[in-house]
């Protein structure tokens, strides 16, 4: 929850959430680590994926680009 503006909370929009909600493509995903920048959020998994969403500046996801990502995206650079 919170700011969404550039898709940091996963939840497939850019709009503000005021209460917790499952970020749907992590689901049924056990997921060990989370970390949240000021745009951006990484997660990393039982199985040793890391994803990442949010805003994609400076190529601060690791996707390879600079774009922003509304949903989690697996960067398969750390596979």
């Amino acid at each position: 929850w919170g700011m969404g503006l550039y898709g940091e909370l996963g939840q497939d929009d850019r709009y503000d959430h005021w209460l917790p909600h499952e970020v749907h493509e992590l689901k049924g995903v056990f997921v060990t680590y989370v970390a949240c920048g000021e745009h951006f959020t990484l997660a990393c998994t039982g199985a040793g994926t890391s994803y990442s969403w949010g805003r994609g500046k400076f190529g601060c996801l690791g996707l390879g680009d600079r774009q922003d990502r509304l949903r989690p995206e697996s960067i398969h650079a750390l596979s």
